[in-house]
């Protein structure tokens, strides 16, 4: 669980909204937790809400809050995208706006699993993310700084990134070892095969390596500055990894497929200051910059 350190306000709560459509489906509000009024805003809210609601349950806890004895609550369970977190928008300002007496208390995300993506208390101003390792790793990537700073001081190393497997020699510079590689050709066919090259030759160098590297495989091609580090600000590569996977389908970890279609297949530019933590880790820990285990 990484807490929530900074109040989410304005854009950054929009974005904050937004940059977790990724993770999770659906979204709940508690009607009438801590009193039997009717939240003033509530009837136009409800209204509003209506084309992506999906249950109306009663309940005596959610994330975040918990009712003693017998009362209970009702928590309005909806689909969370684009079009519903606008009507969350249009009722709200802060994450902490969700709070009687104007509106329903303590807006929550959901997994399709009904586990939690993100949690709040509203009446304490405290909220929370409840990310995996790896989809932190994509969450931060695919974030503004302003966004990232939410959790900034949990997020340890700031430049960490991911392989996306063998397309990533041991050393810096090095020759890739053909006895790991062969193995792995074949393994992306088809238009996607192409989808994947496309999206690594896309990449922001973020180390340069001079010189020009050779096909380990059968020879087939050079290129020149081969063996830069490119990135997408989740995972690295080496440049001429594109060649492999265009002309060997050579196999890309699973982790790194799901976070490219994760973003759509559509790479951010990366800022200046990302760049150089990215470059620094690399230096510091790159033969343990490996996609984590699930």
């Amino acid at each position: 669980m990484r807490k929530i350190t900074r109040k989410p306000v304005g854009g950054t709560y929009a974005e904050l909204l937004g940059s977790l459509t990724p993770f999770a489906a659906t979204f709940g509000l508690v009607m009438g937790a801590y009193s039997t009024r009717v939240p003033k805003l509530q009837p136009a809210l409800l209204d509003a809400l209506s084309p992506y609601l999906l249950s109306e349950e009663v309940v005596s806890e959610w994330p975040g809050g918990q009712i003693e004895g017998p009362r209970r609550a009702r928590r309005n369970r909806y689909t969370f995208n684009s079009d519903s977190i606008s009507v969350l928008l249009t009722f709200s300002e802060s994450l902490y706006d969700w709070q009687f007496p104007l509106l329903p208390n303590d807006l929550h995300l959901l997994r399709s699993d009904g586990t939690t993506v993100l949690g709040s208390i509203s009446v304490e101003d405290e909220a929370w993310l409840e990310l995996s390792e790896t989809e932190l790793e994509r969450w931060c990537a695919n974030v503004s700084e302003g966004v990232a700073d939410l959790i900034s001081n949990q997020v340890i190393p700031a430049g960490r990134v991911y392989s996306v497997g063998p397309l990533l020699a041991s050393t810096i510079g090095a020759k890739l070892d053909s006895t790991e590689i062969r193995p792995l050709i074949g393994a992306l066919t088809g238009p996607f095969r192409e989808r994947v090259a496309q999206y690594l030759s896309a990449g922001t160098v973020v180390l340069a390596a001079a010189g020009t590297t050779s096909d380990v495989l059968q020879g087939q091609f050079e290129m020149p500055d081969g063996a830069d580090i490119l990135s997408d600000g989740a995972y690295i590569w080496r440049r001429d990894s594109a060649l492999y996977v265009s002309r060997y389908g050579v196999e890309v970890s699973a982790d790194a497929l799901l976070h490219f279609e994760s973003v759509s297949w559509e790479l951010q530019a990366l800022s200046r200051k990302r760049i150089a933590q990215i470059n620094l880790y690399i230096w510091t820990s790159f033969s343990s910059a490996t996609a984590p285990a699930k």
